[in-house]
């Protein structure tokens, strides 16, 4: 009696730890699954997961060779782990692999018969390659994405068109080809071209201003004027399609060479160093920018 007693004691004890596992392993697993939600991770596995599989097996369609370079602008698939093993894609972070996300995919055993079992940690991208029959998945290094870095400008119709006057200070001598430029250049089509600051009058038209910093900034100031913003913004756009990796900024100034000649136009351009390694690609974009506005 007492044996069994004890026996059913010991089962009950079992039973016990087990139930207690069972809701450590349910509760961790639930944990991870908030968290993946919460920081938005869950979508991102369970999309690229889906989204490599599918490229796998249209890879192995495609007739001929092929290579595939495979990364995501819309999130950083170095985040994850992934692993591709028995025709299963599994994408998991840290040594979490319990918790990973997976997705089946379709391997034609009749062209490829051996497909080896892939493991990469946070790989930057991937390539899917089929030459000759072979299928493979390799890492890759950083494969860059070119972003529209278009500057959003004011959607006015250009209305300070008049060029009758044309001022322009340099701030450091260094910036004097381009001053040359615009006030020589016949294509700069204003009557009258005028340097120094005490050219600045109420009815000056266009007040340009140049400045140099270090760098490939490009800091553009205006005065709070809408149709100042709009040609700033032209010509920032237009360095930008020459310099796609200058830093620009656009800013409101109150200096009083930006604010004086309140009915027309003024844009200060403070250029950095090495942008002006090219000044005659940096004349051409200011001049296609101030084009842009007159000519809209």
């Amino acid at each position: 009696m007492f044996r069994g007693k004890k026996g059913e004691g010991e089962v009950l004890v079992l039973m016990n730890i087990i139930q207690i596992v069972l809701l450590i392993m349910i509760a961790t697993g639930f944990y991870y699954f908030l968290t993946d939600v919460k920081e938005n991770t869950l979508f991102e596995k369970s999309y690229a997961s889906r989204d490599i599989a599918l490229l796998l097996e249209t890879a192995e369609s495609v007739p001929g060779d092929i290579e595939v370079y495979y990364t995501e602008p819309k999130f950083d698939v170095g985040a994850y782990n992934y692993k591709f093993s028995e025709n299963i894609l599994r994408i998991y972070e840290g040594e979490n692999y319990l918790y990973s996300i997976y997705y089946p995919f379709f391997l034609d055993t009749q062209l490829y018969e051996t497909f080896e079992s892939y493991d990469f940690k946070e790989p930057a991208a991937f390539v899917i390659s089929k030459v000759k029959g072979n299928l493979e998945v390799k890492e890759h290094g950083s494969i860059g994405w070119e972003a529209d870095k278009n500057i959003d400008c004011p959607a006015v119709d250009s209305t300070k068109i008049i060029k009758n006057n044309l001022a322009i200070i340099i701030e450091d001598n260094s910036l004097e080809g381009i001053k040359d430029y615009f006030v020589n250049n016949p294509k700069i089509v204003f009557v009258k071209k005028d340097e120094g600051e005490n050219a600045i009058a109420e009815d000056t038209n266009f007040v340009l201003i140049l400045d140099k910093q270090l760098n490939n900034k490009l800091d553009i100031e205006i005065p709070d004027d809408q149709q100042s913003e709009k040609l700033g913004c032209l010509i920032g756009n237009s360095i930008l399609a020459k310099f796609p990796d200058a830093d620009i900024t656009i800013k409101k100034s109150t200096d009083k060479k930006l604010t004086t000649n309140k009915e027309g136009l003024a844009v200060g351009l403070i250029i950095g160093e090495e942008l002006l390694q090219d000044v005659s690609g940096l004349n051409n974009a200011i001049k296609e920018g101030m084009e842009a506005y007159y000519n809209e």
